[in-house]
């Protein structure tokens, strides 16, 4: 019990770790139900920019590696976030802790433009230590997730929203944990202008990192190992993915705000491209597919404006 105890005790002291750039309102609405692609002739084109491209996921995907690793030090008590927006609704019988952030973000420069970015995320989060403090487990689990990111100059628009979302961290061997991600977001894109030109698609997530357990508490995360997958359901009942793996990541955190630094291979590209994250402006190696990252301490932790890029 001491051992969770002071696990669960830095929780009272969130900071901007956690929503390190991260926000939320009411403008937030619910998504709909099933996958929905929506055509009009009209605008084909700006149809076709809707639905997210297998690149865009792929770094959407490999960017949830530092949510990741973000939410596993808050909850191991390793950031002092102090002045975090978070909100501590309820402390539960078993000694877990319910966190909830309603922030909007400042706007930032993103591809095209400048962004806005709003959050509403509710957290429950539970530690149980096994044997040696060092050996803790913890998980943080949350079941309505949202986040709203739209370009302010052409009305691109998208959302996020998860549930069964989940972030596990566990103990290996001496010198390493295992941090796993596992989360059902469903992706709205649209454009204000042209109504009916949408998509909607439930996506699967499962990431799982090999992380140096000391490095953990340090301001450069040593990533060792990392393997990502997002899947979705097409109309027509087939299922696509996109796989990526990558070695010797680097999540470094400065002022409350994480950048990600590796290369991971898109397994489930033909010619198995490489995705370059370098103080996270992302690159698919060989192709026309660029971000560029927001500026610290206002974008959010994982920018879904790369959703945007094709």
């Amino acid at each position: 019990m001491k051992k969770a105890a002071l696990l669960l005790t830095s929780l009272f002291a969130l900071t901007s770790v956690l929503t390190a750039c991260q926000p939320s309102d009411s403008k937030i609405t619910d998504p709909r139900v099933g996958n929905v692609r929506t055509n009009n002739k009209k605008n084909q084109k700006n149809d076709q920019q809707r639905a997210p491209g297998f690149f865009a996921l792929a770094a959407f995907t490999v960017e949830k590696e530092v949510e990741a690793i973000q939410m596993a030090r808050v909850a191991l008590g390793v950031d002092d976030a102090t002045a975090s927006g978070f909100t501590v609704s309820e402390t539960r019988e078993d000694g877990s802790v319910e966190l909830v952030a309603n922030k909007k973000a400042a706007a930032y420069d993103g591809n095209f433009g400048t962004y806005t970015s709003v959050d509403k995320k509710k957290y429950v989060v539970s530690a149980k230590a096994a044997g040696d403090i060092s050996n803790e487990i913890v998980k943080v689990q949350g079941n309505d997730l949202r986040q709203y990111t739209s370009n302010v100059a052409n009305y691109d628009v998208v959302q996020v929203f998860e549930k069964n979302y989940s972030v596990t961290v566990e103990s290996l061997e001496a010198d390493t944990l295992q941090i796993s991600l596992e989360t059902e977001a469903g992706i709205n894109q649209r454009n204000v202008k042209f109504p009916d030109n949408k998509s909607w698609y439930v996506h699967n997530l499962n990431i799982v990192l090999t992380v140096d357990r000391e490095s953990l508490r340090t301001n450069n995360v040593k990533v060792l190992k990392a393997t990502h997958e997002i899947s979705w359901k097409l109309n027509n009942g087939r299922k696509n993915s996109v796989k990526t793996a990558g070695e010797n990541h680097v999540v470094s955190v400065a002022d409350g705000c994480y950048s990600l630094t590796g290369d991971s291979v898109i397994l489930t590209d033909k010619t198995k491209k490489v995705l370059s994250y370098k103080n996270s402006q992302a690159e698919v190696v060989g192709s026309s597919f660029k971000t560029v990252a927001g500026q610290c301490g206002s974008r959010p932790t994982v920018d879904l404006s790369r959703l945007l890029v094709y």
